[in-house]
């Protein structure tokens, strides 16, 4: 069997490749939760962010979102993901939250290694019934969790 390795790809290049079908791309998912394992001594830290990158969500405060972002962010909004700097992600980001209020967000999926994070959630917003997907994905580095990639898809 052949080894699979997740490290040097970002989570919209391995959901891209699954675009054959939506239960192809639910078992990729599920592939990749299921490898990962939680480590407790970063989890806590981790929940703390993940809790601020919700409230942001949900207000859609994107300084807030940014403020736990790296030098530079993969953005994906309706498309494939781009990398931006902290300006630009905030322009991008600030765009799409002005066609796009959100009137709720929440996580309801993550999963924890010891040098990442990748959670996904549910946006409603004021434009449509029909929920977004928002996938994050969080990387440990200098002891800090930061935010590495934020892709939304309808």
């Amino acid at each position: 069997m052949a080894k699979i390795d997740h490290t040097n790809r970002s989570f919209s290049q391995m959901l891209s490749r699954n675009r054959k079908s939506p239960v192809q791309t639910t078992l990729a998912v599920l592939i990749v939760l299921a490898s990962l394992v939680v480590v407790p001594d970063s989890y806590g830290q981790a929940a703390d962010v993940v809790d601020s990158i919700e409230k942001a969500l949900n207000k859609g405060d994107v300084s807030k979102l940014l403020s736990h972002g790296s030098d530079r962010i993969a953005v994906a909004v309706f498309g494939e993901a781009r990398e931006y700097s902290q300006a630009q992600a905030e322009f991008v980001l600030k765009d799409f939250f002005k066609t796009h209020q959100v009137r709720a967000f929440s996580f309801d999926e993550s999963s924890t290694t010891e040098r990442g994070m990748f959670v996904q959630g549910r946006l409603l917003h004021k434009s449509s019934d029909r929920a977004l997907r928002v996938f994050v994905r969080l990387r440990m580095r200098q002891s800090k969790w930061e935010l590495r990639e934020i892709i939304i898809r309808r």
